[in-house]
């Protein structure tokens, strides 16, 4: 109920169109619809409250990052080296074809065994049966690339809107497609994870942009998305069908809309954007001091890849897996949201400064005056991730998203233009 109160009072309050923060706060309220449905709404006990109270603050102070995200009017380009965007399209082109025919493969190869059964989806997702399952299909270097490559994704997407707005529709459909690398990457292990992010993340920065785009472009863009993201929705669908099928019996505690023995797909589709609500608190009331993990549930992606490496895989899997089982206990594997998670990082009052943190950063990267740069671009399809899944968990957590990052800034640094460049571009502007 509070996260539906600060929801509908900002749609009361806000003067915005084309607002990001605006579709972060639907989110929010859609995700407190769904709690109501499947029977996740939080307590009214007294500590309950104040945790939801405290999440609801902290969620509300994330998502004003994006008040300037809004109302834009016009796309600045003049600080970028076209030739040298040019040789990393065509090169991250390449990788990304390659990526994609690999990965197409392996899921129409996937996709049969899941819906004949068989395909045991525990063992395949969660006990790493599907790495075994890949190397009967493709070697395991194409695998590798794959991994390595498929956080390209966030880079194309950039690509995407960038080509978008600049109205050259052909090249806007082309890394439209590449950055489908990003969702084969988790189709291909049966995640639902990526492909949700991806949807909610397409359709937020579309919306945000929507004033730049003619109306034959709103059209054709309209057309193509509903095509390939209909294709997720139908692959998300089997997905649940079959991993859920079984899954629910009738105990839930609150009074809940729906019967999930009755409509297990539907079910566990708002249950997926709807647990959040409910376990939050739960794991905020057991958190001790001697929880935090400093950075682990941040930054993991990367550090534990390296840490693997050094000490061996199966080595920190087994202390990670220790440590939240004592922990979290029954817990450890659902959605608690990101602030929730971040607290088993840094604290409740570490959470507050890294929140306030990092609003002020996406702040400081948005539009300015209502002018989109290709720098806003190509930060947001990064900044944004965290906050359009805030329901789920800590994004920071993605391995994805660490090497996304890393790539799109080498990438930026090598296409911008010198400040030398940018004045004398000035000067000739204004000669």
């Amino acid at each position: 109920m509070i996260y539906i109160v600060l929801s509908v009072f900002y749609f009361i309050v806000n003067k915005h169109r084309h607002s990001i923060m605006t579709v972060l706060m639907g989110i929010l309220l859609f995700t407190s619809v769904a709690a109501y449905m499947v029977g996740r709404q939080p307590g009214w006990d007294f500590s309950t409250v104040i945790y939801t109270i405290y999440i609801a603050i902290l969620l509300y102070i994330l998502f004003r990052g994006f008040r300037n995200y809004s109302d834009v009017n016009k796309i600045e380009t003049g600080s970028i080296n076209l030739s040298r965007l040019s040789l990393v399209e065509n090169v991250t082109t390449f990788l990304g074809i390659l990526v994609i025919i690999v990965y197409a493969y392996i899921l129409s190869q996937i996709l049969p065994m899941l819906i004949m059964g068989t395909i045991a989806v525990q063992e395949y997702k969660n006990e790493g049966g599907a790495a075994d399952v890949w190397e009967t299909m493709v070697p395991h270097s194409l695998i590798t690339i794959g991994n390595f490559v498929a956080p390209l994704g966030y880079f194309f997407l950039s690509l995407h809107f960038y080509y978008l707005v600049k109205r050259n529709f052909k090249k806007a459909i082309k890394y439209f497609l590449l950055s489908f690398c990003l969702v084969l990457n988790g189709l291909v292990a049966l995640s639902r994870s990526v492909s949700a992010q991806y949807i909610i993340l397409y359709v937020t920065v579309l919306f945000f942009l929507l004033p730049l785009l003619s109306k034959k472009m709103k059209k054709g863009v309209a057309i193509v998305a509903i095509v390939m993201l209909g294709a997720i929705v139908v692959g998300l669908g089997v997905i649940s069908d079959s991993r859920f099928s079984d899954y629910y019996t009738k105990d839930s505690k609150n009074e809940a809309i729906l019967d999930e023995t009755e409509q297990t797909t539907l079910f566990s589709a708002l249950d997926y954007f709807a647990q959040w609500e409910e376990n939050a608190p739960i794991i905020l009331e057991r958190h001790k001091f001697e929880y935090n993990s400093w950075g682990l549930y941040n930054c993991s992606g990367l550090a534990l890849m390296i840490q693997k490496k050094l000490y061996g895989g199966e080595k920190i899997n087994n202390e990670r897996l220790a440590k939240y089982d004592r922990i979290l206990g029954e817990q450890k594997s659902r959605f608690h949201g990101i602030v929730a998670r971040l607290v088993y990082d840094f604290g409740f009052l570490g959470t507050i400064l890294f929140i306030i943190l990092y609003s002020n950063m996406i702040f400081r990267l948005g539009p300015q005056k209502g002018t989109v740069t290709f720098k806003t671009l190509v930060s947001l399809t990064l900044l944004l991730p965290p906050c359009v899944v805030f329901w789920a968990g800590n994004e920071f957590i993605s391995l994805n998203l660490d090497l996304a990052i890393i790539y799109s800034l080498i990438i930026y640094k090598f296409v911008s233009k010198s400040p030398k460049q940018k004045k004398l571009m000035e000067n000739i502007t204004t000669s």
